[in-house]
């Protein structure tokens, strides 16, 4: 049986290239909101379209990346205990998604 191949080089640089496309998505989606364009997101992260397409399929996979991004680089903060902490709350979290 053969053996399975493995290349540690380029699983590192294929998770370069879609953290690179993260961080356009996030840039483009902050700038144009729900009218993103892929063309430049590809663009910004230095791309082909179809390598976009190779690590999210979709548009639902894209967003769902966007979001992983932001919730692993917001800022440590403990959930609301009440109802009325909750306001405040969402717009930390809103604040910070904004600025990222």
């Amino acid at each position: 049986m053969p053996r399975a191949y493995r290349n540690d080089l380029r699983a590192k640089q294929a998770a370069a290239t879609r953290d690179d496309i993260v961080t356009a998505l996030v840039a483009e989606v902050a700038e144009r909101g729900r009218a993103y364009s892929l063309k430049r997101v590809a663009h910004r992260a230095g791309v082909s379209l179809r390598t976009i397409y190779l690590h999210f399929p979709d548009r639902t996979a894209q967003l769902a990346a966007i979001t992983s991004h932001l919730d692993a680089t917001a800022p440590n903060e403990p959930n609301p205990t009440s109802l009325g902490d909750l306001p405040a709350h969402a717009a930390r979290v809103a604040y910070h998604a904004c600025a990222h």
